[in-house]
């Protein structure tokens, strides 16, 4: 069974996490966004010299993972291993909600495949978490059955 780690009201469950980032002000970002970050094993960034404005602003000291569109499909056998290994990964754009128009499409729907957790953490963006969804399936959220998406 997948082990929990504890935060003092949440509990982290060894996931996929979709963490938005802030447009422009880096301090338009929540505290459970920061929270999922710092706990993260491996952060999986759009372009890591800009995550990393980021992350030294928040002292957020994980692992930086380059996960673009010219190395995404390479990255997926990698990334799902070191879920499967119980690492926590969180996937971060340069700015927003990952995904809307960065990579990571192709990893949320290799989870789903893979039957592991996805997680959204708002930061910056109220997005409703079903449209997210469409963009990755490209299809309606009723569909999705193989796994547990928690918010």
């Amino acid at each position: 069974m997948i082990e929990n780690l504890k935060s003092a009201n949440r509990v982290f469950k060894k996931s996929l996490y979709l963490v938005s980032t802030p447009i422009g002000n880096l301090n338009d970002i929540s505290l459970r966004a920061i929270e999922t970050l710092k706990r993260s094993d491996y952060i999986l960034c759009e372009d890591t010299r800009i995550s990393k404005n980021l992350l030294e602003k928040y002292q957020i000291k994980s692992n930086l993972i380059a996960n673009h569109k010219f190395n995404e499909k390479r990255n997926v056998v990698k990334i799902i291993k070191l879920i499967n290994q119980g690492s926590l990964i969180s996937l971060i754009s340069d700015a927003g909600t990952p995904g809307i128009s960065d990579p990571g499409s192709i990893l949320v729907n290799e989870c789903i495949k893979n039957d592991i957790n996805i997680k959204f953490e708002e930061g910056s963006l109220n997005i409703k978490i079903d449209s997210d969804l469409n963009i990755f399936m490209r299809g309606p959220v009723s569909e999705i059955k193989h796994t547990s998406l928690e918010i």
